[in-house]
């Protein structure tokens, strides 16, 4: 099945199961170290695509739900994992098909900028966390020089209808559809949160956070340069 999409997402690692674990991996680590014990606590995965992530997920916390708005990642998923305590549901927009307070923990790891309405996103998360609860906030940012997801230099300082232009007449694609907030915008997006930001934490020690060892050696870096890292790792806490 990974195969499958690699092969319709070319270079795209959200579809490479190794690629996935590896974030699962910091994902869980960043939550634990503040959650302390996660086996009792419920978790929504918010944009989980064809399940590779939430799949791992469910190894950890004691019930879980992935949801998407890709229909055919979601059937994928179905097929692919049928655990007892793990379940995925499609979305037709940001809106979530979930109760007011019943999740414990959301992931939502770099999909704010997919989203038509992500304003939309973040108070639906907010609706649905129980009070006390965390969300696990992985955002791109808007000033690192490169997106992440078309390689092409300062293409996200550009106005729309320069950078629509660039991919329509010189890439053949119908635009850029990326839609990304800088560090100022990213906290105002969240400003109904306490923020737990663990972007730095994890510089400072990211062996702990199952990541590069040499990542270290960039955080003194990361601290000067803190409103150009590409992306943070934030923990929004719903009071």
């Amino acid at each position: 099945m990974e195969k499958d999409f690699a092969k319709l997402y070319p270079g795209d690692n959200t579809f490479n199961l190794k690629s996935r674990i590896v974030k699962a991996k910091k994902i869980i680590a960043v939550v634990r170290d503040y959650k302390k014990s996660l086996s009792k606590l419920s978790c929504l995965d918010y944009g989980c695509s064809i399940g590779l992530m939430t799949n791992y997920f469910a190894s950890v916390f004691k019930n879980v739900v992935g949801v998407d708005v890709d229909n055919k990642a979601i059937t994928k998923a179905r097929i692919k994992y049928n655990e007892n305590n793990l379940r995925f549901k499609i979305i037709t927009n940001e809106k979530l098909p979930c109760t007011n307070d019943s999740f414990d923990v959301i992931v939502f790891n770099q999909v704010y900028e997919h989203m038509d309405c992500p304003e939309l996103a973040i108070r639906e998360i907010f609706r649905v966390l129980k009070p006390g609860g965390v969300c696990y906030f992985g955002a791109r940012n808007k000033y690192f020089p490169i997106d992440g997801h078309y390689l092409i230099p300062f293409i996200a300082y550009l106005p729309k209808g320069v950078s629509d232009f660039i991919f329509k007449y010189l890439l053949g694609r119908k635009s850029y559809d990326i839609k990304l907030y800088s560090l100022g915008g990213l906290r105002k997006l969240t400003k109904k949160f306490r923020i737990i930001d663990y972007t730095l934490a994890v510089f400072k020690n990211p062996v702990k956070f199952h990541l590069n060892s040499n990542l270290r050696f960039l955080s003194p870096f990361a601290k000067i340069f803190y409103f150009l890292i590409p992306n943070y790792m934030w923990l929004l806490v719903k009071p």
